[in-house]
């Protein structure tokens, strides 16, 4: 499969060692707010909503051009630094005598542009509301797992160490060997479900994590 992707024969990485160190979670301590402000303002469909908006707002705008000096337009979108999202009036005054025609046409234009970019807005914050809090319980049953597997290493060294002072009788030292490697499966497998869930908050994202800056999602804030 990596053979494939990479667009090479499978005899290409005969001789390449690929490793991975599931025990480093990227995403650890990224801020909340970091990961909103990322989403919004530099996913793809986002920026083309935004993009949308801005044009069906420009029209709206060059109807209105020739009007009486004082019926200017304010912005009808701007980013709310409190909140850290798109805010968008939806009912932007319009000049007077603005309700009809061409202006009417112009403003539905940019009412519909406007729900649409409030409508994936939402759908962004969910899916990063949902990939923090999995990422998060992910980071916390992964950190108890170790937790425990650095002391059952400790009791198995332990029982070697008893065990070559002839203290300790076989079956003791393979069970503490069988627990110590069963502790380590469990730990894999929680920090593969961490990948995954850091996968996940990626993809919400649309950044890889590398890219983030450092923050504190550890500490649960929420969206």
């Amino acid at each position: 499969r990596v053979a494939e992707s990479l667009a090479l024969p499978v005899r290409a990485l005969f001789h390449v060692e690929i490793a991975y160190d599931f025990s480093r979670a990227a995403g650890d301590g990224v801020g909340a707010l970091t990961l909103r402000r990322l989403a919004l303002q530099r996913r793809p469909d986002v920026r083309i909503a935004l993009a949308d908006y801005a044009a069906a707002e420009d029209a709206l705008r060059s109807t209105v051009s020739d009007r009486p000096p004082g019926s200017k337009l304010d912005p009808g979108c701007r980013w709310d630094l409190e909140k850290n999202r798109w805010a968008v009036n939806l009912e932007l005054p319009l000049p007077a005598g603005a309700a009809h025609g061409a202006a009417a046409k112009a403003e539905a234009r940019r009412v519909k542009a406007a729900a649409r970019l409030l409508s994936l807005q939402a759908d962004v914050l969910d899916e990063l509301d949902r990939g923090a809090t999995m990422y998060r319980m992910r980071l916390q049953v992964a950190a108890e797992i170790n937790r425990e597997v650095a002391a059952i290493r400790q009791q198995l060294d332990a029982a070697e160490t008893r065990s070559k002072a002839g203290a300790a009788v076989r079956p003791e030292l393979l069970l503490a060997r069988l627990q110590c490697a069963l502790a380590e499966l469990a730990l894999l497998d929680a920090q593969e479900k961490l990948q995954q869930a850091l996968g996940s908050l990626e993809d919400a994202v649309q950044q890889p994590a590398e890219q983030w800056a450092w923050g504190l999602l550890r500490s649960g804030a929420q969206f």
